[in-house]
């Protein structure tokens, strides 16, 4: 992989690092816009398969080449698992997820992601999703059905945007957080009903269960 300094921005690095998580299964999206984000996965993998910080990884490209219109919430495909005992594997599953395919719209498979690594180790406790935050959830509706937390490291948030309020909604749901640059948002859960909070210079305010931005801050 590609050295930390050649990359754009250091996002899933500097969250790794403040966070110091343990035994993760991480579901990552693997479309065009993240190549760089994935590669500060490669290289935080490898800097820690000693102390074993990564269990298991399952990419997703949102239904390798499917057509849109074939395209259905749960039933997309796209998705690839390894786990991170024997080293390679890592590398040739996320190898066949790029050349499977590289998203081709807007939306991505997001919770369909979660869903099959919980499928594939029923164990599992939490989930660490890394996701784009100009990508909305094709399957958002089906966030219900995740009954563990999901911790989301959001990628490309850029200075004076806005965060997608679907990754805030999913961390609310499944009592997890979000991560940025600069923030951990944490114990979302416990907002309630017409509760706003501030973020990087936008104020969010939770209305009919779900966050809207209602304004810069």
């Amino acid at each position: 992989p590609a050295p930390v300094k050649t990359l754009r921005d250091s996002t899933v690095i500097k969250i790794f690092e403040r966070n110091q998580w343990k035994n993760m299964t991480i579901v990552t999206d693997f479309t065009g816009s993240m190549t760089p984000y994935i590669q500060q996965v490669y290289y935080w993998y490898k800097l820690t398969y000693a102390t074993k910080d990564i269990n298991e990884f399952v990419f997703f490209n949102d239904g390798d080449r499917k057509p849109q219109y074939l395209k259905i919430a749960g039933y997309t495909g796209g998705i690839y698992y390894s786990n991170s005992v024997v080293k390679d594997s890592m590398f040739k599953a996320a190898f066949r997820c790029k050349n499977a395919g590289d998203g081709g719209d807007i939306e991505e498979n997001n919770i369909e992601a979660v869903l099959f690594a919980i499928k594939k180790n029923p164990e599992l406790k939490e989930v660490y999703m890394i996701a784009d935050n100009y990508a909305d959830m094709r399957d958002y509706k089906l966030m219900e059905r995740v009954k563990i937390p999901v911790h989301i490291i959001l990628c490309g948030v850029d200075k004076g945007k806005p965060l997608n309020t679907e990754y805030l909604d999913l961390a609310r749901q499944t009592n997890g957080s979000v991560h940025t640059m600069e923030d951990d948002l944490e114990n979302l859960k416990s907002l309630a009903e017409g509760a706003t909070i501030t973020i990087g210079g936008f104020e969010y305010k939770i209305l009919g269960g779900r966050f809207v931005k209602i304004r810069r801050a």
